[in-house]
């Protein structure tokens, strides 16, 4: 099922993307296309379909959880929480960009590219003690998180701080 949405206006088009995430570590990409004047129409066309998944042999998989799209620096935000890799994950009919993270349950920063083929994971973000629920990048370039019940505390993560984090 869909646990979240995000959207942003695509640069070199001016067409909208809608990014849905699922509870497998899924993130399907939508082109949107609104026409008319009174009644508007919006139509979707898949773009491209993203799967995080566990770099090391764990036990575990990624859900998303939440996401936001930083625009200043076209990075897709995505909350993950750690679940049990037995659940199957289910086949979708765009062929996958897999995405390897570090940490199944953290924040992860995508730089998504314009062409939107080749994401690259940009860091991970491992503050909290339990998933991430909410996050919104704020106006002056940081970016705000809030953690769980098991966690309950916000975090304000710098910009610079987050283009010095390395998943290597």
């Amino acid at each position: 099922p869909v646990t979240c949405l995000a959207s942003w206006t695509h640069k070199n088009s001016n067409s909208s993307i809608l990014a849905v995430g699922d509870n497998q570590g899924g993130i399907q990409l939508y082109k949107m296309v609104t026409s008319g004047g009174d009644k508007p129409n919006v139509s979707f066309s898949k773009l491209q379909h993203y799967q995080f998944v566990a770099s090391a042999s764990t036990n575990t998989q990624s859900a998303i959880v939440s996401m936001a799209y930083m625009e200043e620096t076209n990075q897709l935000v995505v909350s993950t929480r750690a679940i049990p890799a037995a659940v199957p994950v289910v086949p979708v009919d765009v062929t996958s960009i897999r995405i390897s993270v570090p940490i199944p349950q953290a924040v992860q920063i995508l730089r998504v590219e314009e062409s939107l083929q080749s994401p690259m994971l940009f860091a991970t973000l491992d503050g909290h003690k339990d998933f991430v629920q909410c996050l919104i990048p704020l106006p002056n370039g940081c970016l705000l998180t809030a953690g769980g019940k098991n966690d309950a505390t916000m975090k304000i993560w710098e910009l610079g701080k987050i283009a010095s984090v390395s998943t290597d």
